[in-house]
């Protein structure tokens, strides 16, 4: 499992078990690292508390995601926000079904590497392309 430190963190605050719990696995299957929230309360704690950079939000509609996305800008005005719908038919792009939401996701944050092939080389590279 990722351990926050190199991989994009994600706030999930989704009240439905059913969406939330199986969203949470699929995400940290895909090597991203998932905080998770049951109420828009304990979301803003986490926020608060949180030592590391979070990514990403996705919140559904239960939880009145965008008012919580709104008061999550105050403790981390870089984060982005994804909200989860159960309507078929969504024009706007922040919506997303939970069915797609993962691929949403990788489309927005680069999908967790290699974390070894992501370090940085020490030294300068050359002309000949070695490294000095």
């Amino acid at each position: 499992m990722a351990n926050g430190l190199s991989f994009p963190t994600i706030l999930v605050a989704e009240d439905d078990q059913r969406c939330g719990g199986s969203l949470v696995r699929d995400l940290e299957h895909q090597g991203y690292f998932v905080l998770v929230a049951s109420d828009g309360p304990e979301a803003i704690e986490i926020a608060r508390v949180h030592s590391r950079p979070i990514h990403l939000l996705l919140t559904g509609e239960s939880i009145n995601g965008r008012t919580l996305a709104a008061m999550l800008k105050r403790y981390r005005p870089e984060m982005r926000a994804l909200f989860i719908t159960r309507h078929a038919n969504h024009e706007a792009p922040d919506l997303v079904r939970s069915e797609t939401a993962v691929e949403k996701v990788r489309q927005l944050l680069q999908p967790p590497g290699n974390p070894v092939a992501d370090l940085p080389l020490l030294g300068k590279a050359n002309s000949s392309g070695g490294v000095a």
